[in-house]
């Protein structure tokens, strides 16, 4: 649960970051500057952290149903 409320933290963090960043350079599809690049380099980096944490615990389930399947296969 520490995982999810972490991620989901960084994950608001990151979208004020966007909005405040955005409002700053304005709201274009494309950098105008090396300054703007950096920011969504840096965003974009984030929510890929972000989400990897976000779903870590979903990979302890799996891990403890191939235990559990593999202790049932033993008996």
């Amino acid at each position: 649960m520490k995982k999810i409320k972490f991620a989901t933290t960084t994950m608001m963090i990151l979208v004020l970051f966007f909005v405040i960043y955005n409002t700053v350079f304005g709201w274009n599809k494309l950098p105008t500057n090396e300054a703007e690049k950096t920011c969504d380099y840096i965003l974009k980096i984030g929510m890929y952290f972000a989400c990897a944490i976000y779903f870590l615990p979903l990979l302890d389930v799996y891990q403890n149903f191939i235990k559990k399947h593999e202790a049932s296969k033993k008996d």
